[in-house]
C-alpha cells in the first residue's frame, strides 16, 4: 500500500515537472514582454536613424544694417552687407538665405542644401559683395545646429512610398512601421502631400508600439516649422 502511494507521489511530481517545463518553453517562445521590449528598442532605432538620414548642419548668423532697408527699393550702400573673410563663411557664402526680422535686422542661414545665391539671388536682396562699405553693417556671432531639412524629409517619405524595403535597410530595421506628421498646435495630421506616406497595413492581433515627438524642419526658403512625428512599429 505504501509502495503504491509512493509511486503515485512520484507520478504526480513527474507530471507537475513536465507541466512546468511545457509552460516555460511556451513562455520562452511566445513571451509577449520580450516582443514588446524588442519592438520598443526597434522604434527608438527607427527614430534615431530617421533623424540621422534627414538632418543637416545649418549655420546661422544675424546681421544689422546701418539704415533700414525699404521693401521694393534698390539696395543702397547704406542698406547692404558683405561677408567677413572667415573659413566658415567662405565655405558656404554662395549657399545662404536671408530672413528679415525687421527692416534693419536679418538672420542668415548657411547650408549646401540651399540654392546658390550666385544663380538664384531671391531671398537675399541686401547682399552686395562688391561695393558695400564695411561700416554699414554689423554681424552677430556665427552658430551651427543640426536640424531636419524639408528636402531630405521629403526624399525619405518618397522612398517610403516607392522603395519601402530599401528604406527599412537604410533605417536598420526588420520591423514594419508607419510615419505620420501632425500639427504641433492641434495634433491633426498635416495636409502637405510631400510629407504624406502611404501607410502599411497593420495585421490583426499585432502588438504595435507607437511614439510621437516634436521635430524642427527648415525649408530652403528659411522657414522653420515645428511639427510632430508619429512612429508606429510592429
Amino acid at each position: 500500500m505504501k509502495q503504491k502511494k509512493s509511486q503515485s507521489h512520484v507520478e504526480i511530481i513527474l507530471s507537475f515537472t513536465l507541466f512546468l517545463s511545457t509552460v516555460l518553453i511556451i513562455f520562452l517562445f511566445l513571451n509577449p514582454l520580450a516582443k514588446t521590449n524588442q519592438t520598443s528598442t526597434d522604434l527608438e532605432n527607427i527614430k534615431k536613424n530617421i533623424i540621422k538620414e534627414t538632418s543637416e548642419t545649418i549655420g546661422s548668423m544675424s546681421v544689422i544694417l546701418k539704415e533700414p532697408a525699404i521693401p521694393g527699393s534698390p539696395t543702397s550702400l547704406e542698406t547692404c552687407y558683405d561677408f567677413p573673410q572667415t573659413p566658415y563663411i567662405d565655405a558656404y557664402k554662395s549657399n545662404f538665405i536671408e530672413i528679415e526680422q525687421d527692416p534693419r535686422k536679418y538672420t542668415l542661414y548657411f547650408s549646401e542644401e540651399f540654392p546658390d545665391n550666385l544663380i538664384d539671388p531671391i531671398n537675399k536682396p541686401n547682399y552686395n559683395s562688391i561695393d558695400c562699405p564695411i561700416d554699414t553693417y554689423t554681424f552677430g556671432a556665427y552658430a551651427q545646429e543640426t536640424i531636419i531639412t524639408y528636402d531630405k524629409l521629403e526624399t525619405l517619405i518618397t522612398e517610403y512610398n516607392t522603395d519601402y524595403n530599401n528604406l527599412k535597410t537604410t533605417l536598420q530595421t526588420k520591423n514594419d512601421f508607419r510615419l505620420t506628421f501632425k500639427n504641433l498646435q492641434d495634433h491633426l495630421e498635416i495636409s502637405d502631400p510631400a510629407l504624406t506616406s502611404n501607410p502599411k497595413n497593420i495585421p490583426q492581433e499585432t502588438n504595435v508600439q507607437a511614439k510621437e515627438f516634436p521635430i524642427r524642419i527648415i525649408k530652403d526658403t528659411g522657414e522653420i516649422q515645428e511639427i510632430i512625428l508619429n512612429i508606429q512599429t510592429w
